[in-house]
């Protein structure tokens, strides 16, 4: 190769070719595929908590390179991913060196990607081909019925969001000795698991707790066919559903013939 024809031969010529984006890869012995430290994460979370997941990697190479990492699976919405290197001159081009790099993911579940628990699946990997069994899986299993406080959220600002009273959510959270110590990132509980048994219909389900049809939707967006024109249909026993009780029965919502 000719004195200006290649990235490895000279340190000067190297930066060059990095700054233009030209370098190519040499051969299989100076590049190998991304190495995850670990091939698996698995985060339990909830709405509102927000994850920033670093995930380091390392790449054998005698030349300064770009990995291009991407989210090969259908991620879910709102997340995003940033590869940082490291990017140094290597003196000696023939030595193979450890290249450190971190995939950094980001994701805040919503209320709506909820369930029990509803399971995301995201495999980061290199775009080339060759290098797609070298990966890494991050698990995020968003549990319903949960909650983060984010910045500025109080008891007060949660339980109008959710139209009920402070009081009635406190009382799901017995873990908080005050209701005015709430921290950032804090998880809490919104309500209430029920297990359904035979016979329970939606409309059955909220008269018991004092609750809504459309609540209990807004709170179980994992169960399919849970609709507001479903309020009679048969819920099948043993479903957990997430239900935000209402003990005070001047707060309770009306229902045509029940009576509190």
């Amino acid at each position: 190769m000719g004195r200006h024809g290649g990235c490895g031969e000279r340190p000067a010529m190297l930066l060059l070719c990095v700054a233009m984006a030209l370098c190519q890869l040499q051969a299989v012995d100076a590049q190998e595929c991304p190495q995850f430290t670990t091939l698996e994460t698995i985060v339990e979370t909830a709405p509102g908590c927000k994850h920033e997941l670093n995930i380091p990697f390392s790449m054998k190479s005698n030349m300064v390179v770009s990995m291009d990492i991407a989210i090969l699976d259908v991620r879910p919405p709102g997340a995003t991913l940033e590869v940082k290197t490291q990017f140094a001159l290597i003196e000696d081009s023939a030595a193979i060196k450890d290249l450190p790099f971190t995939a950094i993911l980001r994701w805040t579940p919503q209320l709506d990607q909820a369930g029990s628990p509803r399971e995301f699946s995201l495999l980061l990997s290199s775009t080339q081909p060759e290098c797609r069994s070298a990966s890494h899986k991050v698990i995020f299993r968003v549990h319903k019925c949960e909650y983060c406080i984010n910045e500025k959220e109080s008891m007060h600002s949660i339980a109008a969001r959710f139209s009920t009273h402070w009081t009635q959510l406190w009382s799901s959270n017995h873990q908080l000795e005050t209701p005015d110590q709430l921290a950032k990132g804090q998880k809490i509980k919104l309500g209430n698991l029920y297990t359904t048994v035979k016979g329970d219909t939606w409309k059955l389900i909220a008269v018991r707790f004092g609750t809504t049809v459309a609540r209990l939707i807004e709170l179980n967006p994992d169960l399919s066919g849970l609709t507001s024109t479903a309020m009679v249909a048969i819920v099948e026993a043993d479903t957990n559903v997430c239900v935000m009780p209402e003990t005070c029965p001047q707060r309770r919502t009306p229902f045509e013939g029940v009576t509190w």
